[in-house]
């Protein structure tokens, strides 16, 4: 993974992620159910995962797959550009989804997230463009 971070701040990102690990919010505990123990086309996905200098909510190694579910204090176009141009440098894709979307239109989400799974297989097979 590339970063410009220095080595106490990549540190001091994994620390804050083992912290948030422990803890699901309700929103993040419903994408869950879809999502661990390989369910969704058999990823892997990992809760409160570094990726550099920023944590993502839901990451899929593999994939290279980031989820991030919104709160309302989250909300700034700027600041979630910045997290965007900042994943996108480091070559992952990143989904992002409001604390509503996830609670009343699971299933929707679901299928944003696996639309999302299978261009990573396509790519990677050589069958779809990056």
């Amino acid at each position: 993974m590339v970063t410009n971070a220095r080595p106490w701040e990549r540190l001091q990102m994994k620390r804050r992620a083992k912290i948030l690990q422990r803890y699901f919010t309700p929103s993040e505990r419903r994408l869950w159910e879809g999502l661990g123990d390989g369910r969704l086309l058999g990823f892997e996905f990992v809760h409160q995962r570094p990726i550099g200098l920023q944590v993502v909510d839901f990451y899929c190694p593999e994939a290279q797959l980031a989820i991030d579910i919104l709160r309302d204090w989250q909300r700034g176009e700027e600041r979630l550009e910045r997290k965007r141009r900042y994943l996108a440098k480091r070559n992952v894709d990143w989904l992002v989804f409001t604390e509503d979307e996830v609670q009343w239109y699971w299933h929707d989400t679901l299928r944003q997230v696996r639309r999302q799974l299978q261009q990573a297989v396509r790519r990677a097979n050589g069958t779809q463009p990056a």
